[in-house]
This record gives C-alpha cells, structure tokens and sequence, in this order.
C-alpha cells in the first residue's frame, strides 16, 4: 500500500495539445506600379526574399510599342508646328506646342514605366501571399497586390488551448 502511494505523489507529465498560429507583427504589400502584363513571377509564398530582390517582372512590349507610337507622334507634330510657324500661322503653331509638351509629359510617363519594369522586395523576410505563375501573361491593374511580405524579426503566437486543459498550463 505504501509503495502504490508513494507511486501516487511521484508527478506525471501531462501533454497539451492545442492549435498554435505564428502572425508576424507587420507586413508590407507590393503592388502592380502601372497597368501591364506581367512576364514573370521569381518567388512564391513560403520563400524568403532579402531585400532588393526580384519578385517579378513586368512585360516590356506593350509600354515600348506606346513610347515608339508617341515618340513618332512627336515627331509628326513638330515638324507641323514647324511649318506653321514658317507659314507665320501663330494660332496653330500655339497649338501644336501644347500638343508638344502633353506628348513630351506621355513620353516620360512612359520612359518611367519602361526603367521600373522590376518589381523588387522592400525589405527582407517572407513571402506570404504571390503565387502568380497562373497570372503570367495577364494584364495587372495599377494597385493589384502581387506579394504580401513579412518581416521574421518580430512575431506574435496565438495558442488555442482547449478550456479543458487551462489549469494544466503553466508560463
């Protein structure tokens, strides 16, 4: 009798299982900078990305065919603006050079558009939500979100304990 209660004091470690969720403390959206096809996704969720690092990249094609259709326009429009200007027409000549500096503010418009057809990580940590390989060869719209990343340095744990099993738990 004495060796079974002596068994009874002697303590028995008691497992908890529960439901444990890991959030991180921020997260930073990246979104489509302009209306464009996207070419090519280089991560996907799960991956960790450093910073400055290639997520995707954004079809040239469609901006390059603009920037060479205004470019041209351009050009058509000084040479009017020209001749104008020859013919002593002052009215129209005034004209075309507002016509000239909206298709100058088009261009570099465009020009922008074609040195950011990167879109890289702001910072370091994970990508949680941006599996577009679907999506490649789409048009994005301007503010789409592609990629929700994460900072791992700071997180925050949720524990779902079973209310059964709350007295068990110490810190």
């Amino acid at each position: 009798t004495l060796l079974v209660l002596g068994g009874l004091l002697l303590p028995i470690e008691y497992q908890v299982n529960c439901h444990c969720e890991l959030q991180p403390v921020t997260r930073r959206f990246i979104a489509a900078p302009f209306e464009a096809r996207l070419e090519r996704t280089f991560v996907e969720p799960g991956d960790l990305v450093e910073s400055e690092q290639l997520l995707a990249q954004i079809d040239a094609r469609d901006i390059q065919w603009d920037l060479s259709t205004k470019r041209a326009e351009y050009h058509r429009v000084s040479k009017e603006r020209a001749g104008y200007v020859a013919t002593h027409e002052s009215g129209k000549a005034e004209i075309a050079k507002f016509e000239l500096e909206r298709l100058q503010l088009v261009i570099d418009q465009l020009e922008d558009r074609a040195a950011n057809l990167q879109i890289r990580s702001p910072l370091q940590g994970m990508v949680l939500v941006g599996d577009h390989t679907k999506l490649e060869g789409v048009t994005l719209e301007k503010g789409q979100t592609l990629f929700e990343i994460a900072p791992l340095q700071q997180m925050v744990i949720e524990v779902e304990i079973p209310e059964d099993d709350v007295r068990f738990i110490e810190p």
